[in-house]
């Protein structure tokens, strides 16, 4: 264990507004937290210039926000004129941008939130020997409806990579952890986990009356007697929001559903609501926190459908609130969430499940028989935000800071994976034809399919006995893939 850190460099690709979600939730409550606690906090994120999501950036008081070249994630599919999933741009440009960033910045270590630019942060971190925590929040296996399987492959590489150079691993829940075991990371048995969050201050059972009164209002069209559930988060297809709406169409005529936030399917959503109204309310924008706070107090349940989700952050707030949620019985919400207690949970994309549990509610309203608002709000007692910033600095204690001589060993090494790595996002570019993408992809997909299995079977405890194994694989692998271009090029 090292000393807690004086200045923390946070890099997350996902920031309020911009990207409506619970790792920039997350995070915008993490960074308040560390500044009052009097650590210097400097944010690094994309600069989102092409994402043209309602509402300006949220502030946080003395941390300065750095804003790097920005393009769509690669392997994460976009509808015909719908904003993806952002990040900076992979490129020889950017990692010297972030280098020279950490060199005047000079923190005390990076945390980073997982994402498709974990190879060049893991770079940049090497060549100026900071250490890098990186909290792992996305299961990419789980989002197949956005993503393709060579940006799994990426980001399972992505994550051995950063391993090997040096980073330590802080999983906000169990399935977190899976995550990296799957990439063939070894040594995480008792590494912290992050856990979920809620700040008890802002989501809370004792808000305004009036305020909810008039939220609930407006939610429901002018019809607040209607049974009100809603969905905070981001309006994309990974977050199974067309699942929950012709569920809606299903559903109990007395139903309202309320879609809070913002994303790539909001324009759609909005115009479904102008004809469902009132059983569907969607005005897409960005709202604070303490708006959504009344929009589930408002709320007679909270709801989703996802079934990637690795903590189910609008459930811990929803609940905080008082307001029982519906969702899958999937992931971060099985884990997180207790059947009967604070939640009804239903089968995964099954809608008859869904609409059963919903039926409950409504009937158990119609009878008087409401759930105990402060037993709920007890039930999540443990996700409060000084207890998981608390978590965070064990973590923080927790990072692995390197002799000089071995960065210098391996910047060299690292730096010919992050061209190569940036190789294959290019790749995967949707504007890039597809005939010459798959076969320029073949070479790369290819080791990657030698390496990451051979992690898995291996899944050496320390980083030291994995790179004996790889000096041992990688020649065999360079070999094979340099007789493969070579077969293309000769024919």
């Amino acid at each position: 264990m090292v000393s807690d850190p004086k200045h923390v460099l946070v890099y997350v690709h996902s920031w309020l507004p911009r990207q409506c979600d619970g790792v920039a939730v997350r995070f915008l409550a993490h960074v308040r937290e560390l500044v009052r606690r009097g650590i210097k906090v400097t944010l690094v994120t994309p600069d989102f210039e092409a994402a043209k999501f309602r509402g300006d950036f949220v502030k946080v008081e003395g941390v300065e926000h750095i804003q790097l070249s920005t393009s769509f994630t690669p392997g994460y599919k976009r509808e015909a004129g719908k904003l993806g999933v952002m990040c900076p741009k992979s490129s020889i440009n950017s990692l010297m941008t972030l280098v020279g960033v950490l060199r005047k910045v000079k923190p005390d270590l990076v945390h980073m939130a997982q994402c498709a630019s974990m190879v060049m942060v893991s770079t940049a971190c090497l060549v100026v020997n900071v250490p890098l925590v990186m909290s792992i929040h996305t299961d990419l296996h789980a989002s197949k409806s956005t993503t393709t399987g060579i940006s799994v492959q990426l980001s399972d590489f992505g994550l051995l990579f950063s391993w090997l150079f040096g980073a330590s691993f802080f999983p906000v829940s169990s399935n977190a952890h899976a995550i990296l075991e799957g990439a063939g990371i070894g040594g995480t048995k008792g590494i912290m986990r992050w856990g979920p969050m809620v700040d008890t201050n802002i989501f809370r059972v004792d808000q305004d009356k009036e305020k909810v009164a008039a939220e609930r209002k407006r939610l429901t069209h002018g019809h607040p007697e209607r049974f009100l559930v809603t969905y905070v988060g981001r309006f994309s297809l990974e977050k199974n929001l067309k699942f929950l709406v012709e569920g809606l169409k299903r559903a109990p005529e007395n139903v309202t559903l309320a879609l809070v936030g913002d994303g790539p399917l909001g324009e759609e959503f909005a115009e479904l609501s102008k004809e469902l109204m009132p059983r569907l309310f969607c005005e897409p924008k960005f709202l604070g926190r303490e708006e959504v706070a009344l929009a589930l107090a408002a709320s007679d349940i909270g709801a989703s459908a996802s079934c990637m989700e690795t903590t189910g952050f609008c459930a811990i707030e929803s609940i905080a609130c008082g307001t029982p949620f519906l969702a899958a019985n999937a992931l971060g919400f099985a884990e997180h969430l207790s059947d009967g207690v604070n939640a009804r949970l239903f089968k995964p994309d099954d809608t008859a499940s869904m609409l059963t549990a919903l039926a409950e509610f409504n009937k158990e309203k119609e009878e008087g028989r409401m759930w105990k608002r402060d037993a709920l709000r007890a039930s999540v007692n443990h996700a409060c935000l000084s207890d998981c910033s608390d978590r965070a600095l064990v973590a923080y204690g927790q990072r692995l800071e390197r002799p000089r001589v071995v960065t210098l060993l391996l910047a060299p090494i690292a730096f010919i994976f992050f061209v190569y790595n940036a190789l294959g996002e290019v790749l995967m570019d949707q504007e890039m034809p597809e005939f010459p993408r798959a076969i320029c992809l073949i070479p790369i997909g290819s080791f990657i399919s030698l390496l990451l299995p051979s992690a898995r079977a291996l899944r050496c405890p320390n980083r030291l006995m994995m790179w004996a194994c790889m000096v041992r694989f990688l020649p065999v692998g360079f070999f094979l893939l340099m007789s493969f271009i070579l077969g293309i090029f000769t024919g």
